[in-house]
């Protein structure tokens, strides 16, 4: 699992007022055990790749997101609409692809249909999207914590959030799981621009 610094807060997550934060005494032992810990909870769940957000040391936020993929069967439509053959492209040989043939689609090109220009446009989305998947710059879910006054504390938090939401498939219940993953999911877009960053 990658860290980053700074922060990468996910949208729409609220945020704990400092002045509402804990403290949890029971939870003794160093950052680096817990960031450990999350890490093997994470990889029992079928992540793919993760990142984990935190702030430099001395800052003020102890907040805390894990961005992350799972393995899941991928849509691989978007390479006949593109018409590629490249087994890997990268998102040059996408816009390349998609530049081509938009121009014979677009309104105003040489043979227009919107409905295929549109479809196009879905197309390269999906595609850019599988490749920034691939190469670890872009997650499908996170799992954000700042309930508690340190940082060790709250990836304390997610390592057993994690845990007992792995705990659900455990007890036969996987449907209720993805329902929960769904809650974390992240607009491609949102996460893209999100996590390109903080990954780097």
């Amino acid at each position: 699992m990658k860290e980053a610094t700074p922060l990468k807060w996910p949208e729409g997550w609220v945020r704990t007022l400092p002045e509402h934060q804990r403290t949890r005494t029971q939870w003794k032992k160093p950052q680096s055990f817990y960031i450990d810990s999350l890490e093997k909870e994470l990889g029992r769940m079928g992540t793919v790749s993760s990142v984990l957000t935190i702030n430099p040391r001395g800052d003020r936020d102890p907040g805390v997101a894990v961005w992350f993929s799972r393995t899941k069967k991928d849509d691989f439509s978007w390479r006949e609409t593109l018409q590629m053959a490249i087994a890997y492209p990268t998102l040059a040989d996408i816009d390349d692809a998609y530049r081509r043939l938009a121009k014979i689609y677009h309104p105003e090109g040489s043979n227009p249909d919107i409905n295929i220009f549109h479809k196009l446009a879905d197309a390269k989305a999906k595609a850019r999207y599988w490749v920034s998947r691939q190469e670890g710059n872009t997650f499908d879910y996170a799992i954000a914590c700042d309930s508690f006054r340190e940082t060790r504390l709250n990836v304390a938090a997610l390592a057993n959030s994690i845990r007992h939401i792995r705990g659900l498939e455990q007890c036969g219940t996987s449907a209720i799981m993805e329902k929960t993953f769904q809650g974390f999911a992240q607009i491609s877009e949102k996460a893209e621009s999100h996590v390109t960053t903080a990954a780097s």
